[in-house]
């Protein structure tokens, strides 16, 4: 349709559609016609309607209420009036009206009833075809003259119709096609239909398509008339009409949509296979081609022969599955069976020779065959490699994966050529020299370890090209290179492979596609160019003496003539060109080369595009550039339509390209001028009048601004004075900045004097004692001398800590608060401060409620008593009394406690009690009596408001001070308390700081048997801890993580204590690789560090480190940490000896035992669970079978269980004897079963375990079973 605001699709595979987004609301429609004045009608079963043009919809035409609204045919004729076929007679279009042709009281025009089809004869004449027959009607006269035969004898027609060159044509019901004589007023009937409705007895359209006639038949399809008679196709169904030019066919079906055949059509032919088979498609294995014979091998029915025409001349073996044809060099046909391979005649289709595959040793299923030489052949086998076969003297050499150096024995396909044999195996491809006997190496894309190669072709170019389980790929032979190709190939997969003409053609499950590698060219062929619709079949392919490619379907094979192959004009047309102007009304031109003056006001611009080429347009993709907007090509996909926004008024020209059908860009170019319109405020005349507003404007601005810049001129030297005042005050008070920070920096160089001193007293109070008990020989006086080096290492810890806790610049806001036992922690704390309190010979009155528990963060409720315990010790006089007391009660309904610290020192004065909270402020009085560096009580005040307490005081000068702690009592059920360090809370211990740490109790294995690994990477702590421990275990050390674990395999240590921070290794990777190791995953891991961090700490915990203390620490504190340590790891073992003795079950619970001990024991009862019954098994045999040596299975196992390797391989074999006991086997057959040497030391082994014999075990199980 041209001209018109549709545009129609034709799509082989989307049917018919229409771009108007507002349709016909008419179904069943018989007729679409375009007149002169490019309207469109369309008539059908609901009537006659009119496109709209303005509106862009179809309207209905009204009609007379004697006129019938059922159309069945609309014609214009040569002077312009629109005729209409109704079911009521005939019909004319008047004023956009349908009205009956009058008049209708004429009998002649009472015999025109349901005019089915009209064409006009002449300028005058009309020739009808109505029910009632076939009729000339008149225009002037309204007079009409019944057709007849030249027999005299009416004629009734289902349509009528005039071809190109005049000649009208009638279908005759029911009778053929017969053709109007107007000179002598009659039909003659020249295409007789034998059958009746077969062939043109039932015609609905006709025309021509060269040089002869066709016609659409509701029975047959397509007919092609010539001189020769009539010929029906079978390859279309029931048609309706017809379309061809020299572009494409295109014929409408009754029921099955739209057919389209193209000039490329006839470059293909396609044969529908016809011999017997169980079912309605075919399984084609293979196809071969010699003496204008096509030879099909059937994977259900046999081998077949065809003629290249499609006729089928012979079928044998018609029960059989012929897997694989060849023809060899004598012209012989060879095909594979699944047992046999025929030798076959190919005149006569006998078969020749059979060889018995089963006789000749030859493995069955045979896919390929390849002829090399007189009397040789190659045969390849889907699972057993390939076999040379000499049919002369039937020797038969094999050869596979196990004798040669064949890649794999799944072999697809062969390939001989220039004295190599091509193998296409699951491995990848390789070659095979027929002269030497040689296999050569694999041959594989880049960065591929395998390929497994299905099919594979050699073209003319010696490019091998194959299909793999990663689709195409190509690799030339000659330049040992592999090709680089396209997507829309190297994705191809299943597919038949052929060359020609320098082309390479895959034929597949969606069509064929070519592709030539040297131009880059790429086509597509599919249903709509003549293909079979359901695709192609892999692997069955091959080539006529005439050039043509023969490709297999399930339906039958298709040639295709390459020199046919036609290649349509892809260059684009403006079909319309749609301006929609800012009130809302579009303006439409159709099939033009330019547009100009359009709107400047315009809203948008809409361009329709076609293209020429038919052959499956829905493939069509355009790309267009805008000269005078960009010089950018700009790709539209699959659209057809491009809409442009408001462009500014100017020259423009659009530039328009598509592709055809296959995809290949059309060289030639379309361009489309058009302009804008200037609108009037960009005349000349207009910018003239701009340029004088602009200049007027100008000065008078200029006016304005010179006298607004005097005025701010005057606020400027306003502003300038009030800055400068400004600027003095901020000089005066950054002069009293400055002052105020050099009386900081004085206080706080004064601060690092004090500090200095006050950490040279307890570290002279370490050294000097240290080098005190070198020389001291006394017992007593060490022990002072001891307890006072202890004394000061806590105080400079709790002087270090408070440094660190006011030199931080911002608190730690998510530190993780706890439920702590205020009471126990007020308790140690005043037994740390015991030495202090003796050397100033001082008392302690303790009053002390226990079980009071606060919620706080770590160390905070430790660092806020010791604070003050200690300033009451350090101002109070010699021979002085201090008391502690901590108490709760109620208030404001909730719980609280209260801590005093009471002291007789010197006192406050009134006037200081506020400030002395402040961070570095010390009294007058408190500087003369004692040193200090005045952050205690801002620290403690700092962490009381922290955890919500409140902090109190009160003092008389010289007569001492009270300072009491206040904090909310816990009563989180939920929470366990924290223990403190510390274990007992009782006064009467606390100031007894003599005391010693038993290991273990009398029950426990002697401590020399336990070894301890101690890892520290400083001489002087490594040494410290040895000598703590050196008496009690047996000590081994090291320098360093990595020497760490090194040291961890060898011995097996029980316990192992490592420093954090070390080279080479620190404790964290340490833990790690124990703790990972199935050898050393049981032992247990002490970490030591000085870094108090939480985070840090929680980590070592995560890593499964077994405990973690801080440094400095207490050796008491260290040696109860290792015992309890020793004293779980000696319960686990015990629970371990029990669950050995009792066998329960052969699954650990992880809940009970520690899960890579779980590990360790399953892995030995597996390794004994293949071994016991052997009475030669040896210790050393098992620790082979676990990947230990005999020490380390002896270490290890003893130290997890708690039993020798011999105890337990024992116990094993014990409990193993009682499951075949309970099946009712003898005693000694049992020793034996279970690896024991004598029935008797069976039998006494099994009472010591189960105290009973084995007898009275059987014994008691009949017993308990009666």
């Amino acid at each position: 349709v041209k001209n018109t605001p549709l545009v129609w699709r034709i799509d082989a595979d989307l049917g018919v559609s229409i771009s108007s987004p507002k349709l016909s609301q008419s179904h069943w429609v018989r007729k679409i016609v375009e007149d002169s004045q490019k309207r469109l009608w369309i008539g059908g079963k609901q009537g006659l309607e009119l496109l709209n043009k303005d509106a862009d919809f179809f309207e209905k035409i009204a009609v007379e209420s004697e006129s019938s609204e059922n159309i069945y045919d609309i014609l214009e004729s040569t002077d312009q009036q629109i005729w209409v076929g109704t079911e009521q007679g005939l019909g004319r279009i008047v004023d956009e009206q349908l009205i009956a042709v009058s008049p209708y009281s004429s009998p002649s025009v009472l015999n025109l009833e349901t005019v089915l089809s009209l064409t006009e004869v002449d300028a005058e004449n009309l020739l009808l075809a109505s029910k009632s027959g076939v009729y000339i009607f008149n225009k002037e006269s309204n007079h009409t003259t019944r057709i007849v035969f030249n027999s005299q004898e009416p004629v009734y027609a289902d349509k009528v119709g005039k071809l190109p060159d005049g000649t009208i044509w009638l279908s005759v019901h029911g009778l053929g096609l017969g053709y109007y004589d107007p000179a002598k007023n009659e039909v003659r009937l020249e295409h007789l239909d034998l059958e009746g409705f077969e062939t043109t007895g039932y015609v609905y359209d006709v025309t021509t398509q060269g040089e002869k006639v066709i016609a659409a038949s509701l029975n047959s399809g397509l007919i092609s008339i010539t001189s020769a008679g009539v010929e029906p196709s079978s390859l279309y169904p029931p048609l309706l009409t017809l379309f061809s030019d020299a572009d494409v066919n295109i014929y409408g079906s009754f029921n099955d949509g739209i057919f389209k055949s193209t000039p490329s059509s006839q470059a293909f032919r396609n044969t529908l296979f016809n011999h017997a088979s169980p079912y309605s498609s075919y399984e084609i294995n293979d196809i071969a081609y010699h003496q204008r014979a096509v030879w099909v091998a059937d994977h259900l029915f046999g081998l077949c022969k065809y003629s290249v025409d499609g006729v089928r001349l012979k079928c044998i073996e018609k029960s059989s599955s012929v897997h694989g044809l060849s023809v060899d060099g004598a012209g012989y046909i060879w095909a594979s069976m699944y047992d046999a391979l025929l030798k076959i005649d190919p005149r006569s289709g006998q078969v020749l020779d059979r060889f018995d595959l089963l006789e000749l040793t030859i493995p069955e299923q045979i896919y390929s065959i390849g002829n090399s030489a007189l009397h040789e052949y190659w045969l390849s086998h889907s699972f057993a490699g390939i076999t040379h076969l000499n049919i002369l003297t039937r020797k038969v050499i094999r050869y596979d994966t196990g004798n040669s150096r064949l890649l794999s024995d799944r072999v697809h396909k062969l390939i001989i050529e220039d004295k190599l044999l091509w193998i296409a195996t699951s491995k990848g491809l390789q070659s095979f020299d027929l002269v030497s006997g040689e296999f050569s190496d694999a041959l594989l894309p880049p960065q591929s370890s395998e390929l497994s190669v299905y099919d594979f072709a050699l073209d003319d170019s010696h490019i091998m090209w194959m299909q793999t389980n990663d689709g195409t790929k190509a690799y030339d032979t000659q330049l040992k290179r592999w090709l680089a190709l396209p997507n829309q190939i190297a994705n191809i997969e299943n597919a038949s492979m052929n060359s020609a003409h320098g082309l390479m053609w895959f034929a597949y499950a969606k069509g064929i596609v070519t592709w030539h590698h040297k131009n880059q060219q790429l086509r597509y062929y599919d249903k709509g160019d003549g293909l079979f619709p359901n695709g192609y079949l892999p692997g069955a392919t091959t080539t006529t003496e005439q050039g043509k490619l023969l490709f297999t379907s399930t339906k039958g094979f298709t040639a295709i003539s390459p020199l046919k192959l036609h290649v349509m004009s892809s260059r684009p047309t403006v079909s319309e060109v749609m301006v929609t102007h800012a009130s809302g009304e579009q303006q439409r031109s159709f099939n033009q080369l330019q547009l100009h003056s359009i709107p400047y006001d315009h809203a948008s611009l809409r361009f329709s595009f076609a293209n020429l080429n038919m052959q499956s347009s829905s493939k069509h993709v355009f790309k267009y550039k805008v000269l005078g907007l960009s010089d950018i090509w700009v790709e539209l996909a699959n659209e057809r339509d491009l809409i442009i926004p408001k462009l500014p008024w100017g020259q423009y020209s659009l530039i328009v390209k598509s592709t055809d059908s296959e995809g290949n860009w059309d060289p030639v170019s379309t361009q489309f001028d058009f302009s804008v319109a200037t609108p009037w405020y960009a005349t000349k005349v207009a910018m003239s009048v701009y340029v004088f507003v602009v200049l007027l404007g100008i000065t008078l601005i200029y006016r304005a601004r010179l006298r607004a810049l005097r005025e701010k001129q005057q606020l400027l030297e306003q502003e300038v004075q009030r800055q400068t005042a400004k600027i003095g005050r901020q000089n005066e008070k950054l002069s009293a900045q400055a002052r105020d920070l050099s009386k900081a920096e004085s206080e706080r160089s004064s601060l690092l004097r004090t500090l200095s001193h006050e950490l040279m007293t307890p570290i002279t109070l370490l050294q000097g004692p240290a080098e005190q008990i070198i020389r001291q020989e006394e017992h007593s006086q060490r022990v002072l001398l001891a307890q006072l080096i202890a004394s000061n290492a806590k105080r400079l810890k709790v002087l270090v800590e408070q440094l660190m806790m006011v030199s931080s610049e911002q608190p730690d806001n998510a530190v993780m608060t706890n439920r702590y036992d205020f009471s126990a922690i007020c308790l140690a704390q005043i037994k740390v401060f015991n030495n202090l309190l003796v050397s100033r010979n001082m008392t302690c009155h303790i009053d002390i409620v226990e079980g009071i528990y606060v919620m706080a963060g770590t160390d905070e409720l430790e660092k806020c008593v010791s604070n003050l315990l200690s300033n009451a010790i350090k101002y109070s006089p010699m021979n002085s009394r201090m008391e502690v007391t901590l108490r709760s009660f109620s208030q404001n309904e909730k719980e609280v406690c209260l801590l005093q610290v009471k002291d007789q020192g010197i006192g406050i004065e009134a006037g200081y009690l506020e400030r002395i909270f402040e961070a570095e402020y010390r009294t007058s009085a408190g500087k003369q009596f004692t040193q200090g560096q005045g952050i205690g009580l801002n620290l403690v005040k700092e962490l009381v408001h922290k955890i919500g307490g409140h902090i109190s005081v009160s003092s008389e000068l010289g007569k001492g001070s009270c300072f009491g702690i206040e904090f909310a009592v816990s009563s989180r059920l939920d929470l366990n308390p924290i223990k403190t360090t510390y274990g007992s809370a009782f006064p009467e211990e606390i100031l007894d700081l003599n005391y010693n740490v038993s290991m273990y109790d009398d029950t426990t294995e002697s401590l020399s048997k336990l070894t301890l690994l101690i890892i520290d990477d400083t001489p002087d702590m490594l040494n410290f801890i040895v000598s703590i421990f050196a008496q009690q275990f047996q000590v081994v050390t090291a320098k360093d993580g990595y020497d760490g674990v090194l040291m961890a395999n060898e011995v097996l240590p029980d316990l192992i204590i490592s420093d954090v921070m070390m080279p080479k290794l620190d404790g964290f990777e340490l833990v790690t690789q124990i703790k990972s190791n199935e050898l050393t995953g049981h032992i247990p891991v002490l970490l030591l560090t000085a870094n108090m961090s939480d985070e840090k700490k929680l980590k070592g915990l995560k890593l499964h480190a077994n405990d973690y203390l801080h440094k400095p620490f207490s050796v008491p504190e260290l040696e109860l940490k290792v015992r309890n340590i020793l004293q779980l790891q000696n319960a686990n073992r015990q629970r371990w000896q029990r669950e050995i003795q009792q066998r329960k079950s052969k699954d650990y619970s992880p809940e009970l035992f520690d899960s890579a001990a779980v590990l360790f024991i399953a892995k030995i009862d597996k390794a004994l669970s293949s071994l016991y019954s052997d009475a030669s098994l040896s210790v050393s045999q098992l620790a082979k079978e676990v990947a230990l040596s005999e020490r380390q299975l002896h270490r290890k196992l003893t130290s997890v269980a708690g039993v020798t390797p011999n105890e337990y391989i024992r116990q094993y074999r014990l409990f193993q004897s009682q499951s075949i006991l309970r099946r009712g086997v003898s005693v000694s057959q049992v020793s034996d079963d279970v690896g024991f040497n004598s029935p008797a030391y069976f039998s006494a082994c099994f009472k010591k375990q189960f105290s009973m014999t084995p007898k009275q075990y059987v014994q008691g199980i009949h017993d308990a079973e009666c």
